[in-house]
């Protein structure tokens, strides 16, 4: 966000933040500039120039740090803490979902379509799973990405996976069970945190 009166000093920092570009594009986020005083009114923005990102469309976070640190601005942009959206699993890409599986230890990840009725609903039990998994530190995230059941060798859509150290394990009972896919989630964790101590 940048005020009229800013424009040099906004030129000169969304110059560097565009070295970043590209890194947002693999995290499908979008870097848009804008003068739009009712957008900065809108999400409580009073000094210019501004860096923030929408999540799911509506929620806004303002970067407090450096703006002159493009990679600092980078780091906060694409970290797990800044696009968690509380009470929603997090949509990740394939390439988020690679770099998070190259540096989580234990993660569980939704396969599932898009247009799948199906796997929405069952989306929403399973966001009580993403709550009780966050306490124990242990990212819970869901992908949709096209061919990406091929990808990662799954027979059908939708899958639970829990990925321990980079290797999958397929939920194989009836993701409409609850209280059996709580039992699998929890044996899983339990084993990952058995096996990291």
């Amino acid at each position: 966000l940048c005020a009229d009166e800013d424009e040099e000093e906004c030129d000169d920092i969304r110059e560097g933040l565009e070295t970043i570009d590209h890194v947002l594009d693999d995290y499908g986020i979008v870097f848009v500039a804008t003068h739009e005083l009712d957008v900065a009114k809108e999400n409580k923005v009073k000094r210019f120039p501004a860096l923030g990102l929408f999540k799911n469309e509506e929620d806004f976070v303002k970067f407090d740090g450096d703006l002159t640190k493009e990679l600092l601005a980078l780091g906060w942009l694409i970290s797990p803490e800044t696009l968690a959206i509380e009470g929603k699993i997090a949509e990740v890409n394939e390439v988020m979902l690679r770099k998070m599986l190259d540096n989580e230890e234990s993660m569980f990840v939704f396969f599932y379509e898009e247009d799948d009725i199906f796997a929405k609903r069952l989306l929403k039990e399973l966001e009580g799973l993403d709550e009780a998994l966050s306490k124990l530190e242990v990212e819970f995230v869901k992908i949709s990405d096209p061919g990406i059941d091929k990808d990662y060798s799954l027979e059908t859509l939708p899958a639970l996976v829990h990925f321990a150290d980079g290797e999958p394990e397929v939920f194989q009972g009836d993701l409409r069970n609850d209280k059996s896919v709580r039992a699998w989630v929890d044996e899983q964790a339990a084993d990952t945190g058995d096996s990291s101590q």
